[in-house]
């Protein structure tokens, strides 16, 4: 063999061995990446951060260690850290659901993989309340990655923890849970729900082992099914884009109890969002504060959404700061400012007849109402909440309504001011009105709340089943100590407007009214007619012939609101009308104080134009 024979020789066989080499290494690297990325397995981790652009959790192939059976929560406290003992749990891989006791299709061609425990026992008639879940991911680099992105396909709710730390939430009600052991979704799921998450903000990400925690709620006790699967777990080395939460459509409501005040709001922005407040001290957000979880329903239209939260602000006669935040992102919205409620037993609240906005042009309205409101902390600097009458908006095209929902919302103080809002009739063409702000799923959608010592009754007029209304009224009555009770109402019973007469009207006055007598109702503030009224007292449908002083058992005061806006005015009845003490039939805006001080209440009507007093009147008890 002559020697470039054996040169050539020489070269070809290192070509071959550099070739083998070359294979061997991506096999090898293959593995370790599938170890790190996929299957929970124990591999030996790679050296570099190379082949961090593979998913973290796969569908089907990550290992979950997964409780369906959980009966104290005692035992799962802590469950979500890394270092919870779960060896007992029982693990498989894939999607984990039930439906009926059985393995069943969940959503259109999905069936679940592994089959869940749904029941208490086995009697079948009460299901579980959660089911936990937990993997590992093991993380290199960490210093390089921006963001965790996942989707995950879930039938109830869902709550994601990483090593521990909240990280995303899915249909958890308003509030989050009381306890690991709780029931309760914040919309109902008629089929599983996928949502896609990014989390940016990760102090609790190490490298290593990590620990990803799920927890699973039914909506209920008699929930059907129930559905997880984590679908991906994706690392990002981008940036995500930073936006602060778009508050245009964020007003307070008044809560059902002292201290409590409701957070809602209207938006397009869709992903998991939480409230953070605290005793304000400064300029600066507080570094310690409250979080709760906002709930989440769709709107019913153009990709709209209304998130829902009770803040306690336990402290008396305390300024309190809040904001929104998205979930495991530092995207935080604007603060604002809102009041707890006084230690005195004095206070006073503002109420406004129809804003209707979009009855007029959006914008003039719009305008319109925010005027009126100034002019009212004008009147009662203050002033502890607002009443409005109903007719929030006017049209009843879900299109143009959640526009003008926009403008009904926009006044930078009902952002600080909680309001109690009314159903009218013309919120009751779409169901914008209930996604928003009704307080039960049950018709017809009365609610009461209490301050201080007044308790307040908000009957749906739009609905005519008056037993139902009058059981309501029976059982808040006899269930709460208050002074004064108030009733708030769209329709006027006792209007001098263009619709006193009508027979929707009349045949609600004869049923109403001496329900309203019989459990001791003091004062009816109502909307509708835009015509500003004040009945004499009236014993169911009697008329007293006194306007005000001090009030007997049963007699009722009804006071119907004009135009808080300017959007629309009706015209003064052409009947003589027995019951009606004062009428102002001018068309301007007008907004009322009404004033609480012990076994006091006295009545102020304002013109927001001139802030002249159109009214005033004075009820007392002994």
């Amino acid at each position: 063999m002559g020697r470039n024979k054996i040169w050539d020789w020489i070269k070809h066989g290192a070509a071959f061995a550099a070739v083998i080499a070359l294979l061997l290494f991506v096999f090898s690297m293959a593995l370790a990446q599938k170890g790190q990325y996929g299957n929970g397995s124990k591999t030996e981790l790679p050296e570099t951060g190379a082949y961090l652009d593979k998913d973290l959790i796969v569908s089907g192939e990550t290992r979950w260690r997964f409780q369906d059976m959980v009966s104290d929560g005692a035992e799962c406290a802590n469950w979500a850290e890394p270092d919870y003992d779960d060896s007992a749990w029982k693990e498989a891989a894939g999607s984990f659901g039930v439906k009926q006791g059985q393995k069943a299709e969940i959503k259109e061609g999905i069936y679940a993989a592994n089959l869940l425990s749904q029941y208490t026992d086995e009697s079948r008639t009460v299901t579980r309340q959660v089911c936990l879940f937990r993997t590992e991911i093991d993380i290199r680099s960490k210093d390089t990655i921006r963001a965790l992105e996942g989707d995950i396909l879930f039938d109830d709710a869902a709550v994601i923890y990483l090593n521990g730390e909240l990280i995303w939430a899915g249909n958890t009600p308003g509030g989050g849970y009381a306890g690991l052991l709780s029931y309760g979704a914040e919309e109902t799921v008629n089929s599983a729900r996928q949502e896609t998450f990014s989390v940016s903000e990760l102090p609790m990400l190490k490298e290593g082992r990590n620990t990803i925690a799920v927890e699973l709620h039914q909506a209920n006790a008699h929930s059907s099914d129930i559905f997880f699967d984590f679908q991906s777990l994706r690392i990002s080395y981008q940036i995500p884009e930073q936006k602060k939460p778009d508050t245009s459509g964020l007003i307070l409501e008044v809560g059902n109890t002292a201290g409590q005040v409701l957070v809602n709001w209207l938006t397009k922005d869709k992903g998991a969002y939480e409230v953070q407040y605290a005793p304000k001290t400064g300029g600066a957000f507080p570094d310690s504060y409250e979080s709760v979880l906002l709930g989440r329903t769709y709107a019913g239209v153009s990709s709209t959404y209304c998130y829902k939260a009770d803040m306690d602000l336990a402290l008396p006669d305390t300024e309190y700061i809040y904001r929104i935040k998205q979930l495991g992102n530092p995207n935080y919205s604007d603060s604002y400012s809102v009041a707890s409620q006084g230690a005195g037993e004095a206070f006073s609240f503002l109420f406004a007849g129809d804003p209707q906005i979009g009855a007029g042009e959006i914008r003039n309205d719009t305008m319109g109402w925010e005027q009126t409101l100034k002019a009212g902390l004008t009147f009662a600097p203050d002033a502890a909440f607002l009443v409005s009458a109903g007719d929030q908006v006017d049209s009843s095209d879900k299109d143009k309504a959640v526009k003008e929902y926009d403008g009904f919302r926009s006044p930078q103080i009902l952002k600080e001011l909680p309001v109690a809002v009314n159903p009218g009739n013309h919120e009751a063409g779409t169901i914008l009105y209930d996604q928003q702000f009704a307080k039960t799923e049950d018709e017809p959608h009365d609610y009461a709340y209490t301050y201080k010592n007044v308790l307040f009754l908000v009957i749906d007029s739009n609905n005519n089943d008056y037993d139902k209304h009058e059981a309501f009224i029976r059982q808040s009555v006899e269930s709460t100590e208050a002074d004064w009770i108030i009733v708030t109402m769209h329709y006027a019973l006792y209007s001098a407007g263009a619709h006193a007469g009508d027979e929707t009207i009349l045949s609600m006055r004869e049923a109403l009214a001496p329900v309203f007598s019989r459990y001791h109702v003091d004062l009816v503030l109502a909307g509708h007619d835009h015509l500003y009224t004040r009945s004499y007292l009236m014993q169911g449908t009697k008329v007293s012939g006194r306007e005000a002083g001090a009030v007997s058992k049963g007699e009722t005061l009804y006071l119907t609101a004009a135009s808080s806006s300017g959007s629309k005015y009706y015209g003064k009845s052409e009947e003589k009308l027995s019951y009606a003490a004062y009428v102002q039939a001018d068309e301007e805006p007008l907004i009322t104080v009404v004033d609480v001080d012990g076994l006091r209440l006295g009545i102020r009507t304002f013109c927001p134009g001139d802030g002249r007093m159109i009214d005033t009147c004075t009820l007392t008890k002994d």
